[in-house]
C-alpha cells in the first residue's frame, strides 16, 4: 500500500513538473496541472476538440465538482475548455484521468417571450425575448442527414449538438442562438447573423448535484427552428 502512495505521488510530481498549468474560471480561480492530449476519433471535428489524459487535482471530492467548469491552458490560453468527466486514479487521489472539450461556439440561450403590451399594424402583441443566459461557450457539431417523406420526397436536415455546462440549466423550452451565414433577400446577400435552434432534446447523463450544486455537462440536440 505504502509502495503505490509513493508509485501515485510520483506520477503527480511529473504531472507538476512536465505537465502545463491549467486555470479553471471558478471564483476564486483553482490551478492545477494537466499532461493531455487530443482524442483519437474517426469524426474529423470530434478529433480536433477533444482531449484526454492527466490532470492533477486537491481531492476527490475537488474532482467532481469541477466537472462542468471552464478552464484555459498554458499552451493555448485564447479558447474556453471544459472539464467533462473524470476517472480516479486509484493510486493517489491527487490526480485523475479527465476527458475535456475545446469550445468552439458562442451561443444564447432565449428562456421564453413576454408581452410588451404593443401591438404591429396586425394587431399582434409584440413579444420580447427573456434570456436565461447570453454568451455561453459550448462544442458545437453539425451534420447533415437525409430525410425521406412520402408527401415532401426527399430532403436534408442539419442536425446540431452542443455540450455544454449543466449549471447553465437549459431546457427543451428554450431557444438557442447561434451565428450563421443565412441569405437575405432584400439585400439580395449572404449576411451573418444569429439563426434560431429549437431544443429537441437533452442528455442528462453526465451531469450530477453534489451537494446542492449542479455539476458535469448537458449534450443538447438541436434542429433549426423555423417557424
Amino acid at each position: 500500500m505504502l509502495g503505490q502512495l509513493v508509485d501515485g505521488m510520483d506520477f503527480y510530481s511529473t504531472i507538476v513538473d512536465m505537465g502545463e498549468e491549467i486555470t479553471f474560471l471558478t471564483d476564486p480561480p483553482i490551478k492545477q496541472y494537466a499532461s493531455i492530449t487530443m482524442h483519437r476519433t474517426t469524426n474529423t471535428t470530434d478529433g480536433a476538440y477533444w482531449y484526454y489524459g492527466a490532470m492533477t487535482f486537491d481531492s476527490v471530492e475537488q474532482q467532481n465538482t469541477l466537472v462542468g467548469e471552464y478552464f484555459t491552458r498554458q499552451t493555448n490560453s485564447g479558447p474556453k475548455n471544459i472539464l467533462t468527466s473524470v476517472m480516479p486514479e486509484n493510486t493517489t487521489p491527487r490526480v485523475g484521468t479527465v476527458y475535456t472539450v475545446e469550445c468552439n461556439e458562442t451561443v444564447d440561450i432565449i428562456s421564453h417571450y413576454e408581452g410588451t403590451g404593443e401591438y404591429n399594424d396586425f394587431g399582434e402583441e409584440i413579444m420580447e425575448p427573456v434570456y436565461l443566459a447570453k454568451g455561453i461557450d459550448c462544442y458545437m457539431t453539425m451534420t447533415l442527414e437525409r430525410l425521406n417523406n412520402e408527401t415532401a420526397g426527399s430532403f436534408i436536415q442539419t442536425i446540431s449538438t452542443i455540450t455544454l455546462p449543466a449549471k447553465t440549466t437549459i431546457s427543451e423550452q428554450n431557444i438557442v442562438l447561434k451565428n450563421s451565414f443565412i441569405f437575405d433577400e432584400k439585400q439580395k446577400k449572404n449576411v451573418y447573423q444569429q439563426v434560431k435552434y429549437r431544443v429537441e432534446s437533452i442528455d442528462t447523463s453526465m451531469m450530477d448535484v453534489v451537494d446542492g450544486k449542479i455539476v458535469g455537462v448537458l449534450k443538447c440536440l438541436l434542429t433549426e427552428d423555423k417557424r
